[in-house]
C-alpha cells in the first residue's frame, strides 16, 4: 500500500454502494487509487491504470453468461 502524493478532487463510488459499505476509487495521476468507503481516512491501494483496466476486464469476463 502506498500512500497518496496528491489530493484527490473526485471519489467515486459504486451505484450499487449502500451506507458507505464499498469502495471508492479515484484517479491520481497514472494511478488509480482504491479506498475502504466506511474508513476513508485509512489506507489506500494505488495500481497503475493498465493493471486497473485488467482488473477491471477479468471482473467483467467473470460474470459473462457461458
Amino acid at each position: 500500500m502506498q500512500p497518496m502524493t496528491a489530493p484527490m478532487t473526485k471519489w467515486i463510488k459504486s451505484s450499487y454502494c449502500s451506507d458507505n459499505a464499498c469502495v471508492e476509487v479515484a484517479e491520481d495521476g497514472n494511478y488509480i487509487v482504491v479506498r475502504d468507503g466506511k474508513n476513508r481516512t485509512g489506507s489506500t491501494i494505488r495500481v497503475s491504470k493498465d493493471d486497473w483496466r485488467g482488473f477491471l476486464a477479468g471482473v467483467v469476463d467473470s460474470h459473462r453468461v457461458r
